[in-house]
């Protein structure tokens, strides 16, 4: 069996002269929590970009399960991985539930609505981040760190091995974070998911196991 992901040489950024995280060579399977540090402008979030196939590599490869994710389309993509960028606009009438639901898009046809199968997905996305009970009210009336478990929940709905959020810390206080990180360690040890997150730290960029 391939591994869920597998970095080959990998140099990302925006102009071949110009790169901003060269030669990265990993693989992983799940049931790992990986932190890409590193310091503003560094290449963080450009690294997850192509990670998910948004930025083409300027060398080397990304493989998805012993495939290149450029060679994915965007469902195959989604079902595997499940991206959250450091700002996700919404809509003010948006109810929590609602939010988490649109993980489901993956698995649903263009017309008909949610299946059986879609409801339980958030339901359980809900109870695993203690949301249930926000379920009915708007998105944006939460606190950052409800704010940041209800984008664990959409991700968890969406069902993928592979889930990266770009940072996921920003803005919480410390018991926020302390919640934050019990949840993502969770993900790893009780789901066998793969996590990688971005957290800022002065230097170039580096990839850290992170204790689960």
């Amino acid at each position: 069996m391939p591994p869920l992901l597998a970095l080959e040489n990998l140099t990302v950024g925006y102009a071949a002269d110009r790169p901003l995280v060269r030669n990265l060579c990993s693989v992983w399977d799940g049931g790992a929590l990986i932190a890409v540090v590193g310091g503003n402008g560094s290449g963080k979030s450009t690294l997850l970009r192509t990670l998910v196939g948004e930025l083409p590599p300027l060398a080397g490869r990304v493989l998805l399960g012993g495939v290149e994710v450029k060679k994915l389309s965007v469902r195959e993509r989604a079902r595997q991985m499940s991206y959250t960028p450091s700002h996700v606009s919404v809509d003010p009438e948006t109810l929590v539930k609602e939010f988490v639901a649109l993980g489901r898009w993956p698995y649903q046809r263009w017309f008909g609505g949610a299946t059986p199968q879609d409801e339980q997905a958030v339901a359980r996305a809900l109870s695993f981040v203690a949301l249930e009970e926000f379920a009915d009210r708007p998105v944006l009336t939460l606190s950052d760190g409800e704010r940041q478990r209800a984008n664990i929940a959409l991700a968890l709905a969406q069902e993928a091995p592979l889930l990266l959020f770009d940072e996921p810390f920003s803005h919480l206080d410390r018991a926020a974070r302390e919640r934050l990180q019990a949840l993502l360690q969770r993900l790893v040890r009780e789901l066998g998911r793969l996590v990688i997150y971005t957290s800022p730290e002065e230097g170039d960029v580096r990839l850290v196991n992170m204790p689960q």
